[in-house]
């Protein structure tokens, strides 16, 4: 055989291979945002499940903006979560052969208080463990507060 003809029939699978790999694929992308404000939520976590079975998953950019791609084509569920947001899954997301799919999510605040000295849930620490029985009398803050301080 000639030497070009085994080039030209190399060239031709190394084609057809590499078209066989790329064929089907689907990519995913969007922006996850704050509900409320609209602003966008750089570093959330956003993760692809097929069946219930995680598929893959990323991070937002600093613009709040992910992408997925290298996906085959299917019905999928979209998870996003963030530190201080409830997580959302968006079920029966559907996925076509060669395109690119945009989907946006958003996010809402979860119940965190801020309360001047730092933000985290509203908890009220005690001065004094009320159940510890070997300290003697037990004084509320409140009682605390009245006595008079000597010096």
């Amino acid at each position: 055989m000639d030497k070009t003809k085994i080039f030209k029939h190399l060239l031709t699978l190394i084609l057809f291979l590499g078209y066989l790999t790329l064929n089907g694929q689907a990519s995913l992308s969007g922006t996850v945002v704050e509900e409320k404000s609209g602003e966008s939520i750089p570093f959330a976590d956003v993760i692809l499940y097929l069946n219930e079975m995680l598929i893959t998953g990323t991070q937002t950019d600093f613009d709040g903006n992910y992408h997925l791609s290298g996906l085959m084509p299917g019905t999928y569920d979209i998870e996003a979560r963030f530190l201080g947001y409830a997580t959302v899954r968006k079920t029966g997301v559907a996925l076509k052969n060669e395109t690119i799919q945009q989907f946006d999510l958003q996010l809402q605040e979860e119940g965190i208080l801020c309360c001047g000295t730092g933000c985290g849930p509203y908890y009220k620490i005690p001065l004094i463990d009320i159940d510890n029985m070997f300290s003697g009398k037990i004084f509320g803050s409140d009682e605390i507060k009245r006595m008079a301080v000597t010096r």
